[in-house]
């Protein structure tokens, strides 16, 4: 599951869907309940009042394919599981005019975009504790991910390595965690690029360099632009607006 800066919004709106699908509990399902719990908790509900709300979500998404003597187990997990962190209300992440200068002094597109990426968690997590001092615990793999840059694991190592050397980051010096410190947070500066989403943060940076992305025109993810101009969603966006055509088109056939 991504990772949701907003996510009493999130809730919020997934629970107000008209028509929920099994797509619509993401890739970890688990995580979807845990967050909706969180969500009924800090709205008021109770235990056993949470257990109904997520057995109706459930029950909503999967329709006839919803069993719930499979799910009661994952349901009381989550509940108990809601009373340990409070939703995080995060709405962006503001990216200063000194910040952008450091990151673009640095030699190599790559670099560049990890210590955006970098910045940003940070700024992040700084929002949701105040007790954060600009770091990061994110694993490698993912930070690369949300960077958009594959490398192979020696290679990543060798790239964040490269950034503590220059001081533009710190490491932790526990063993075996991934935890980073972002040097340059300047709040001072002047904002020139605001974060809403916490998803292809590379490509967000390539975007405000000024190289050729759109955004895509149903989830507003950056996309890269094609030459004829006819590409307007990204590749997930894509295949459902074609699913759905599909739809349409055969009902239209059995009428």
């Amino acid at each position: 599951m991504d990772i949701i800066m907003n996510e009493y919004t999130y809730a919020e709106n997934l629970l107000n869907k008209q028509d929920l699908k099994a797509c619509d509990l993401g890739d970890k399902p688990s995580s979807t309940l845990n967050l909706l719990a969180r969500y009924y908790r800090e709205i008021g509900k109770n235990d056993d009042e949470i257990k109904e709300l997520l057995s109706d979500f459930l029950n909503r998404c999967l329709k006839d394919k919803y069993k719930e003597s499979k799910w009661i187990d994952s349901i009381f997990y989550q509940v108990v599981k809601s009373k340990k962190y409070n939703l995080k209300k995060v709405d962006n992440v503001i990216v200063t005019k000194s910040e952008m200068e450091i990151i673009q002094s640095v030699k190599g597109k790559s670099r560049q975009k990890v210590l955006f990426t970098l910045l940003v968690l940070a700024k992040y997590y700084n929002a949701v504790s105040d007790k954060n001092k600009n770091w990061t615990n994110l694993e490698y793999k993912k930070i690369f991910k949300l960077a958009n840059v594959q490398l192979s694991i020696q290679n990543q190592a060798l790239l964040i390595n490269d950034l503590y050397n220059c001081g533009f980051i710190n490491v932790s010096k526990n063993v075996g965690k991934p935890n980073i410190q972002v040097n340059f947070v300047d709040n001072e500066s002047d904002g020139v690029l605001t974060i809403t989403r916490l998803k292809d943060l590379g490509k967000e940076y390539l975007m405000f360099c000024g190289e050729d992305y759109i955004r895509c025109q149903k989830c507003g993810v950056p996309i890269k632009k094609s030459r004829n101009g006819k590409v307007k969603y990204c590749g997930k966006c894509a295949k459902m607006i074609d699913r759905e055509k599909a739809k349409i088109r055969m009902r239209n056939i059995r009428k």
